[in-house]
């Protein structure tokens, strides 16, 4: 795989729990993603700013929706705000239709 291709594939995990984010970078990772990862939401937004100032943006942002700093749905809708064409997948083990709702709301690419 050439480097544009990874570049082309470019994801930040964002979940405060190191097996689930290790799980996800190991299945993405088999299907060719590049990988970044952060424990909470100010992290992840430090870690897409960056990654526009570098010139080397992520293709998709995967949230879960309780961080220890901020909650998933208002980051989403952070996100969303300055980036609105960045695709973000929120993740929970507590979710419901309700959820789908929200996250739907705030223009989320996925639940």
């Amino acid at each position: 795989m050439n480097a544009t291709q990874t570049e082309e594939k470019r994801v930040l995990i964002v979940d405060d729990e190191a097996g689930i984010r290790r799980n996800l970078q190991v299945g993405l990772a088999q299907h060719g993603f590049s990988i970044d990862d952060a424990e909470d939401g100010l992290s992840a937004l430090n870690r897409i700013e960056a990654s526009y100032v570098e010139g080397t943006p992520y293709n998709y942002v995967i949230t879960d929706m309780v961080l220890p700093d901020i909650n998933g749905l208002k980051l989403l809708e952070v996100i969303k705000s300055k980036y609105p064409s960045l695709p973000v997948i929120v993740i929970t083990g507590y979710g419901n239709e309700v959820t789908q709702e929200e996250v739907d709301v705030r223009h989320g690419d996925g639940f």
